[in-house]
């Protein structure tokens, strides 16, 4: 003031700096961030400070973020960064592909920097609009950095990112003051549209291999991009057809060897249950060939069965016979079962390209729940068999010798 009032034309030589930290979080409550810039130069430099990948970048940290520019007398941005002039503007959404977030992203690209990187690429996904004035230029180059880190294999720095296709290349993504039209950004984003869609690493690995056919060390990812977007993306795509139907057939031969070992083991399952019915069958006849044999012969004074412990002898082994015969098949049929179970899965693991873990589970429960059900309720009935036929033989000596009593 002491200064004004000693030259009272010194206020126009004055700078008049405004603190917006109160008016941006007060309107960050409402869900969404606002932002103003009262000319278009200070919000480009302070565009052009920012690094488009930092999480602490305003831009990433504050979404949705809308910006008021004084000057600016049309809508720029995408659905959650917008520059809007402060009059006769309307809130519209961008009609535009939908990327894939920052995690998805991450999953197919190696971030191996000192920095914070997080983004969204969504939000440099600019819906049309006039991008000829320099604010919507800086805001162009903006998302020409974003969007085309999305491809690389490896991020280090702005200085070294590295594509693996037909050659492994180490490339500095390069930054340029001349700001791409908003057709390549458009071209940007339908590239990393399709490439994340599905099967994003043979889809990146597609276009990477033609990018890197035609490019070398000497120019950045930018130029790259900007010269031979429109080409490997075209012959990617078209690659990319004939390498799902050769992978679809090599899929389904997959799935047919699948689904017969499958079928081995489901009847494995049944071979097992059949094998201990055979075998107990096999042993109840013989039993009663010998029950037969002493009830036929009780009245025989040549054969010594009023011997009554030689009896219990020959019974009393006969009861552990056919105790013993479950207890050693029921531990050879079950680890055969475990042991074969175990390899059927390593091997199909092991050897599967195509059949994704879940789909292979999906087969595996479904082909062998039923087996299984049957042979946790049969195997445990006839072996319950095997051990009351083991208590009769335990039981018929005493039976037999209380027929001889009360025959005549």
């Amino acid at each position: 003031m002491k200064d004004y009032e000693q030259k009272r034309n010194s206020f126009y030589q004055s700078k008049l700096l405004f603190n917006k930290q109160a008016y941006v979080e007060r309107t960050s409550q409402s869900g969404r961030s606002q932002n103003f810039f009262l000319e278009s130069k200070s919000c480009e430099r302070w565009m052009d400070e920012l690094d488009p990948l930092d999480a602490k970048n305003p831009i990433n940290r504050n979404s949705p973020l809308l910006i008021f520019v004084f000057d600016l007398h049309n809508e720029i941005g995408s659905d959650t960064f917008k520059l809007l002039p402060t009059t006769d503007y309307e809130l519209s959404s961008a009609n535009v592909p939908t990327l894939p977030t920052f995690n998805n992203i991450q999953e197919n690209l190696h971030f191996i920097s000192a920095t914070n990187v997080s983004f969204n690429p969504n939000t440099y996904a600019l819906s049309q609009g006039d991008y000829s004035s320099s604010l919507g230029g800086a805001l162009l180059r903006q998302a020409e950095l974003a969007l085309s880190i999305a491809i690389v294999d490896e991020f280090y720095s702005y200085d070294k990112v590295v594509l693996d296709g037909l050659k492994r290349l180490t490339l500095k993504v390069g930054k340029t003051s001349i700001s791409a039209n908003y057709d390549h950004i458009v071209n940007l984003m339908n590239l990393i549209k399709w490439m994340y869609d599905d099967r994003v690493r043979t889809r990146k690995k597609l276009f990477n291999e033609r990018l890197t056919l035609e490019i070398n060390e000497s120019i950045t990812l930018l130029e790259a991009l900007r010269s031979h977007i429109n080409t490997a993306f075209e012959q990617a795509r078209e690659r990319y057809n004939f390498v799902i139907l050769d992978r679809k057939d090599a899929y389904i031969k997959e799935l047919k060897d699948l689904l017969k070992d499958l079928r081995a083991q489901s009847d494995l399952y049944s071979l097992k249950i059949r094998n201990l019915l055979n075998n107990f069958l096999r042993d109840v006849l013989a039993t009663s060939v010998l029950i037969g044999f002493t009830i036929f012969t009780k009245f025989s004074d040549n054969i010594g069965l009023d011997k009554h412990k030689l009896l219990n002898y020959v019974f009393g082994g006969l009861s552990a016979y056919f105790i013993l015969s479950i207890l050693f098949q029921a531990a050879v049929d079950i680890t055969d079962l475990i042991i074969t179970n175990k390899e059927l899965i390593y091997w199909k693991r092991a050897s599967k390209e195509l059949i994704s873990e879940k789909e292979f589970n999906l087969h595996y429960n479904s082909s062998l729940k039923s087996r299984k059900r049957s042979i946790r309720i049969l195997y445990p009935l006839i072996a319950l068999l095997y051990v009351v036929i083991s208590i009769l033989c335990l039981l018929y000596p005493g039976f037999l010798n209380g027929l001889k009593i009360n025959s005549p």
